[in-house]
C-alpha cells in the first residue's frame, strides 16, 4: 500500500477587517502568518498566527477583538494597542471539525488619526495542513485494551477529557452491559488508536469527530440502549465499528 497524505485542514482563511479612520496617511499593513502543528491524528489542534503590522508613521491602532468561526481558542487579551511602525501576534488554536475544514479568523479595530474617510483592510490567504500515513491496517478495540506497549501515544482525548493511557484501558475494560458510553468509547479509541498509528481514516474523519462530540454531550451520565441519545449515536458506532474490523478505508490487520 502507498503512502498517503491526509488533509487535516484545507483552506485555512484569515480575514483581517480593520476599520480605521485615517488622513492622507498610507493604510495599514496586514501581514497575514500560519502554520501547523505536527497533527498527528483526529482530535489534535491546528495552531495558527496573524501578524498585524502598523505601518503608520504617528498614530496607534486598537485592535478591540478577534473572533473566529468555528470557534477556536485565541490567546490574546483584548483590546491590543498596536504603537506606530510596530507589530504584534495574535495566537489561537482549534480543532478542525471536518476533513478539509475552512477557518475564518476576523479581528476589528480602529485607528487614532483625524478625518472623514474610514477603511476597511482585508487580507486572507489560505494554508494548508497535512500529515502522512504510513500503510496501516486498523485493528479492534480488544487489541488496542490488551495491547498496552502498541499504543502510539501515552494519552487520548475522548469527549474533550483527556485519559492516560492506563485510565483509557480501563474505561475499555469496564463490562458494556447496557450503558452504551463505554460501547461508543470502545469504538471511538479504538479508531482514535487506529488514526494516531498512521492508519488512513479520511473516510470516517467526520464521523471520529461527531462521536466526539456525541462523547462530549452524553458521555457524563448513563446511556442506556434504548434511549433517544443513543439512537443519536449508534450509526456512529456502527461506521467506526465497521472502521476498526476493516471494512472502511483500509483492511483490518490479519
Amino acid at each position: 500500500m502507498k503512502k498517503k497524505t491526509i488533509l487535516v485542514a484545507a483552506s485555512f482563511l484569515v480575514v483581517l477587517m480593520l476599520l480605521l479612520v485615517f488622513a492622507s496617511e498610507a493604510p495599514a499593513n496586514v501581514t497575514i502568518v500560519k502554520y501547523c502543528t505536527d497533527a498527528t491524528g483526529p482530535g489534535e489542534p491546528i495552531n495558527f498566527s496573524v501578524v498585524i503590522t502598523n505601518s503608520y508613521p504617528d498614530q496607534d491602532i486598537v485592535v478591540t477583538e478577534c473572533t473566529d468561526n468555528p470557534p477556536a481558542v485565541i490567546d490574546n487579551v483584548f483590546p491590543l494597542t498596536i504603537p506606530s511602525n510596530t507589530s504584534v501576534t495574535i495566537k489561537g488554536r482549534y480543532v478542525p471539525a471536518t476533513n478539509p475544514s475552512t477557518d475564518i479568523v476576523t479581528c476589528t479595530g480602529y485607528g487614532t488619526a483625524t478625518g472623514s474617510d474610514s477603511l476597511v483592510t482585508k487580507s486572507s490567504n489560505p494554508a494548508t495542513c497535512s500529515y502522512p500515513t504510513g500503510e496501516g491496517c486498523t485493528r479492534t478495540p480488544g487489541y488496542w485494551k490488551n495491547h498496552p506497549e502498541a499504543w502510539p501515544v501515552e494519552e487520548i482525548i475522548i469527549g474533550g477529557v483527556t485519559y492516560s493511557k492506563e485510565a483509557a484501558i480501563a474505561m475499555m475494560m469496564t463490562p458494556l452491559r447496557e450503558d452504551k458510553r463505554y460501547t461508543m468509547f470502545n469504538a471511538l479509541a479504538a479508531a482514535k488508536l487506529n488514526a494516531l498509528s498512521g492508519t488512513d481514516f479520511s473516510c470516517v474523519s467526520t464521523v471520529i469527530n461527531n462521536a466526539d462530540s456525541w462523547m462530549a454531550a452524553y458521555g457524563g451520565s448513563s446511556v442506556p440502549g434504548s434511549s433517544e441519545p443513543w439512537k443519536i449515536g449508534e450509526p456512529l458506532y456502527l461506521i467506526l465499528d465497521n472502521y476498526n474490523n476493516g471494512f472502511l478505508c483500509t483492511p483490518h490487520c490479519d
